[in-house]
């Protein structure tokens, strides 16, 4: 379906296995919290390793979480892929009554209030105890508790493994892994979808906190064959927290999409025959993601007659915090502004195949170094991309491919102009989808292959 939509990456690993099975390299023990069914983007990127691995020889067996942990659940993520992978599932050990119900207070009441403009002036420069948002990232590792059941579990299911990977988020996936690599004498892989001690979770905490996740993430780089991280960015941020070690043990597998799960290409290079331009937002609206300019330049195009608010809509899909609805009320935009709520994951494919614009809200205390997922996926449906982010790795992306414009999410003037240019070519019937080639080692099949050359580097190493 795809073939003509690829370059090929910078990678060695362009081919998968097609027809007979690929020569048998091994198992892989894959430690992740997070994994299906769970709605979390997280559990996608193991998920589609364990779904293209024997695609190149390698056996993946998953170390996780009891269903019960996984909160929201989706069961429609390649769903007969799944129940072919074995996987083995530890139990989260409950906090003691007296610890948790303080915890979860804090939590709830850190989510419901983090958003107030009198908050971030709190956590800005005033002592950090002042703000729930303290008392939220001074909580343990949620994975904490799952760590004495899932080193047992591992240990168990070792047996005839080769290799071990884990994921970050969490830091406990690590420790499994650490422990489990050291005990074993298994060669390791630590991939990190997000920065660990740079990154902006670990930079909200209190001091101690913050010693205790620098020694825990020294301790698995320094353990671990190889570090892999989701962008070049926060690969090079490695290779300057760590001089001393060998900068080829620093390796990028991005994050990407999958062809196999988004609808047919007739429907995604189809065009929308009911005439009301989609503009979709997919995603949580949280740690400095504000929608005002959007929302701003929206109603300037409403007042000014240059969007007709019948002819017009922006789609905000995920769960929503509570703030949603009242930032979209002073503008008056109820009636073109819908907090559509939580979809399941191949519905979210189909809607942004379905949409006349993608939007990318971002957040300068996130964005300095990672793409999130659904920038790939954007691309592959092959719509343009309005990104309000600050300087950094999406706007590399969006200005290099060509696939759309990237602003200030304050620039209301910027986004005013390029909305009305989009709007306008719909309703004329010039709206092209971009045209642009894919890079390969975009791909999950490919990043699988990525992984799996590792995999095999790293079994060799250990004899």
């Amino acid at each position: 379906m795809c073939g003509s939509l690829y370059q090929r990456g910078d990678g060695e690993l362009s081919q998968a296995h097609h027809g007979d099975a690929p020569p048998a390299q091994g198992r892989v023990l894959i430690v992740t919290q997070e994994f299906f069914p769970s709605t979390s983007v997280g559990a996608l990127r193991p998920a589609k390793f364990c779904k293209y691995l024997p695609h190149f020889g390698w056996t993946p067996r998953v170390l996780t979480t009891t269903k019960d942990y996984c909160g929201s659940r989706d069961e429609s993520l390649d769903a007969g892929m799944m129940s072919a992978t074995e996987v083995i599932r530890a139990p989260m050990r409950p906090l003691p009554r007296l610890v948790q119900a303080p915890l979860d207070a804090l939590q709830h009441c850190y989510h419901r209030w983090r958003g107030r403009s009198w908050l971030r002036q709190h956590t800005g420069a005033k002592v950090a105890a002042q703000s729930f948002w303290w008392a939220d990232r001074a909580l343990p590792d949620r994975g904490v508790p799952w760590i004495p059941d899932a080193i047992k579990a591992g240990r168990r299911a070792l047996k005839e493994c080769d290799c071990i990977y884990s994921t970050y988020p969490s830091g406990s996936a690590h420790h499994v892994a650490l422990k489990l690599s050291g005990e074993s004498g298994l060669p390791w892989i630590a991939d990190f979808r997000d920065p660990w001690s740079f990154g902006t979770t670990v930079a909200g905490m209190s001091a101690w906190k913050r010693l205790l996740n620098r020694r825990a993430e020294r301790a698995s780089v320094h353990r671990c064959r190889f570090v892999v991280s989701t962008t070049e960015a926060i690969t090079e941020r490695f290779r300057q927290t760590y001089p001393d070690l060998d900068p080829a043990k620093f390796v990028t597998i991005r994050n990407g999409f999958d062809p196999e799960d988004f609808p047919s290409e007739e429907e995604i290079t189809g065009q929308q025959a009911e005439g009301v331009f989609r503009a979709a937002y997919f995603g949580t609206l949280y740690l400095g993601r504000d929608p005002h300019g959007l929302l701003q330049a929206l109603r300037q195009l409403l007042d000014a007659g240059i969007i007709d608010a019948d002819r017009f809509r922006l789609d905000l899909y995920g769960p929503p915090p509570p703030e949603v609805a009242e930032t979209i009320r002073p503008f008056g935009l109820e009636g073109v502004v819908h907090a559509a709520g939580f979809v399941p994951y191949r519905e979210v494919l189909r809607l942004m195949c379905r949409s006349s614009l993608l939007v990318v809200i971002g957040s300068a205390e996130t964005d300095h170094l990672c793409l999130a997922t659904k920038l790939y996926e954007y691309l592959y449906a092959r719509r343009p991309i309005l990104a309000l982010v600050p300087p950094g790795p999406i706007q590399q992306f969006i200005t290099e491919l060509g696939v759309g414009e990237a602003l200030p999410g304050h620039d209301v003037e910027g986004i005013s102009r390029h909305l009305a240019g989009w709007y306008q070519a719909f309703q004329a019937g010039r709206l092209e989808p971009p045209q642009v080639e894919i890079p390969e080692n975009y791909n999950r099949r490919y990043q699988a292959g990525q992984l799996a050359g590792l995999l095999s580097k790293a079994k060799e190493s250990r004899w």
